[in-house]
């Protein structure tokens, strides 16, 4: 019977193991159903926040730059009048290429064609060889010309060279016109450099903000 004792007792210390084992057990699960409840409920109110931020929400045009400071404003301002700039000195380079195309037209085709038409002829009359007696002048070139014969040395159009003052007024319009295209050359190149960085500082700081914001929500 002594062998068999500490068995029985063993055997009667089993249940109650059992029974602290399953509090214990019971006891675990009940916390652990509370902290999903709990766990839910923080999930569910999350979920109801991003679905109320996600919402589209009308603003005005000066709350779409709430997270600019005072660097940032001046440098949009900047960037616009570089815009305004910009927009002036092309519509200028417009009007000065329409002032050079008209030139070139009107001194071509209108100023210089009856004078064109004289020195040619005239031109024409000095190298040539005539019969005796048949001297070639603008008034019966159209008639006597087929008698004559040209000199070979010289068989050449000289069309009269542009005056001048014609240079100077073409290049005057064209000095002006390169040079308003380097200046709007410059000024979009620091429009783009201002909008960029205005909007580079904006988006760090809204990144930094929901880093945040996403930090106190989590703890």
């Amino acid at each position: 019977m002594s062998d068999k004792e500490p068995l029985l007792e063993q055997h009667d210390k089993l249940p109650i193991d059992n029974d602290s084992d399953n509090e214990n057990k019971s006891f675990s699960q009940w916390r652990q159903y509370f902290n999903e409840q709990k766990t839910d409920a923080k999930n569910k109110k999350l979920n109801d926040e991003i679905k109320h931020t996600n919402k589209d929400i009308p603003v005005s045009v000066f709350q779409l730059f709430r997270f600019a400071d005072r660097i940032d404003i001046l440098l949009i301002i900047i960037a616009f009048c570089f815009v305004l700039l910009h927009g002036f000195f092309m519509l200028a380079n417009v009007i000065l290429f329409g002032r050079i195309t008209g030139l070139f037209a009107t001194t071509s085709f209108a100023v210089d064609c009856h004078n064109q038409y004289e020195n040619f002829a005239s031109t024409i009359i000095n190298n040539t060889v005539c019969p005796f007696g048949i001297d070639l002048n603008p008034l019966n070139y159209d008639r006597l010309h087929k008698l004559c014969h040209y000199d070979n040395k010289i068989i050449s159009s000289t069309l009269t060279p542009l005056t001048p003052l014609f240079r100077e007024n073409v290049m005057y319009l064209v000095y002006w016109f390169f040079g308003l295209s380097i200046l709007a050359f410059v000024c979009i190149s620091l429009e783009y450099i201002c909008w960029k960085v205005a909007t580079r500082r904006q988006t760090t700081r809204m990144s930094v903000l929901l880093f945040r914001s996403l930090i106190q929500r989590v703890s």
